[in-house]
């Protein structure tokens, strides 16, 4: 969503503010640099990284409204793109989020959510879900990314495949760092 940051500030004249690690990974000027838990006016600034790691949310207690971003859409999924997203951090963000009880969340994608916390839950439902269809993927057989995802994302067409690799990889990635997964040569295998 930063690829017109820029153009607007030029046409609009607004300031663009972001986290530091955002701040970092542009290829343009952060007029300011917003801390975690940064009070602005009745909102507070809340660094929920794994989509990206400079992800903020905002989030007003008085009237428990949450501006969530990337952080969840009222339909479809948001991507985990290994590099900058981290599918462990990414759900322990959804779980701090959760844990707001908010009344309702404005995504950046699709309508507002009027019952966020089920929203949240169903996301972090979904990627555990899905954590588990790929370790199923890998107890058939060791094998590269692409026949791993064809296994796990059986229910996904496969026009969109290229999509789920990234996401699979994300998975395999946090099944890594957890110790359950293993690769080498471009070949993934359970880690027993």
């Amino acid at each position: 969503h930063v690829s017109g940051a820029a153009a607007l500030k030029q046409r609009m004249g607004l300031p663009i503010w972001a986290h530091r690690e955002t701040a970092e990974r542009v290829s343009f000027e952060v007029d300011r640099e917003i801390e975690a838990n940064e009070q602005l006016g009745d909102w507070t600034a809340l660094h929920t990284p794994g989509h990206a790691s400079g992800h903020l949310c905002l989030w007003n207690s008085k009237t428990r409204q949450l501006i969530a971003g990337d952080m969840v859409a009222s339909i479809g999924s948001i991507v985990v793109e290994p590099g900058d997203g981290d599918m462990a951090v990414y759900l322990k963000s959804l779980e701090s989020l959760k844990a707001l009880n908010a009344r309702v969340a404005y995504p950046a994608h699709g309508a507002m959510i009027e019952s966020p916390v089920e929203r949240f839950s169903a996301y972090i439902s979904h990627r555990l879900w899905r954590e588990v269809q790929i370790l199923s993927a890998l107890d058939q057989g060791d094998a590269e990314l692409p026949e791993l995802t064809r296994r796990a994302y059986s229910d996904v067409n496969p026009a969109i495949h290229w999509l789920a690799e990234r996401q699979a990889l994300a998975h395999l990635l946090k099944l890594q760092a957890d110790e359950r997964a293993q690769e080498s040569a471009g070949v993934w295998s359970l880690r027993h």
